[in-house]
């Protein structure tokens, strides 16, 4: 996965994460509207056993009061879900901190490993890679230069052993 690809799913996430907790502050919301609906009802009722001068008095204070607690209830709600945000935002970011970080030991670990791999195995090992071709040739071309760690002493001699036999001890002028 690149980048890009990375954080588009990030910033999906993220706008889930923030679209679920919206959702369950509309609905706690709409329960408080609710409640705050039945008390208005049971107040008129009251209010209108009393004289009206008081019931309007009485109606007046009672809106101020349910749109203060509407308010507050949003308010709340936009808070938290602000704080939400802003949790999901670090963790996302500790997140990418931490692929970094696994990102750049991989490769390390790619260019230290590889000199272990003998010189004639390489293009071999590195063509296997599930990996896009620009790193296998990357690893490659960088294979051909690492020293050759990965042949034995014993199959370097019996290599060189080989190639320079003087004539008439096995070589290939016999």
């Amino acid at each position: 996965m690149d980048i890009s690809g990375a954080i588009l799913a990030v910033d999906v996430v993220g706008f889930v994460l923030g679209g679920l907790a919206l959702n369950g502050t509309v609905k706690t919301q709409a329960a408080a509207l609710n409640t705050l609906g039945e008390l208005n009802k049971t107040a008129v009722e009251m209010a209108k056993a009393f004289d009206p001068k008081k019931f309007a008095e009485a109606a007046t204070a009672y809106h101020e009061l349910v749109d203060k607690t509407a308010r507050a209830i949003v308010e709340d709600a936009r808070r938290e879900f602000e704080r939400t945000h802003a949790q999901t935002k670090e963790r996302a970011a500790k997140e990418w901190e931490d692929l970094a970080t696994d990102y750049r030991w991989a490769m390390m670990m790619g260019f230290a490993l590889i000199a272990y791999i003998p010189r004639r195995r390489r293009w071999t090992a590195v063509n296997s890679a599930d990996v896009p071709a620009a790193k296998k040739d990357w690893y490659g071309k960088f294979g051909e230069t690492a020293p050759d760690w990965g042949t034995s002493l014993l199959e370097a001699l019996a290599g060189l052993g080989d190639e320079a036999q003087p004539p008439g001890r096995g070589g290939a002028a016999g």
